[in-house]
């Protein structure tokens, strides 16, 4: 999954962190959640690329590779 990487004792960082990042660079990801309640199957596509992002912000920003 996508927090295997990802320390324990990092998980609710990552998570405050994912929120940040999904409403500065993800906005319409969020606002289709919201507004249509499901997520089709080009939605969980974008979800995919969007998290793998996420992550890849976070783990710079940690200094982890």
């Amino acid at each position: 999954g996508y927090l295997d990487k990802v320390r324990l004792e990092d998980v609710r960082t990552f998570e405050r962190k994912m929120h940040q990042f999904f409403h500065q660079h993800c906005q319409d990801i969020v606002d289709e959640i919201e507004s249509k309640g499901i997520i089709s199957d080009e939605l969980n596509d974008r979800l995919d690329v969007a998290m793998k992002d996420a992550l890849e912000e976070f783990n710079f920003i940690r200094g982890v590779n």
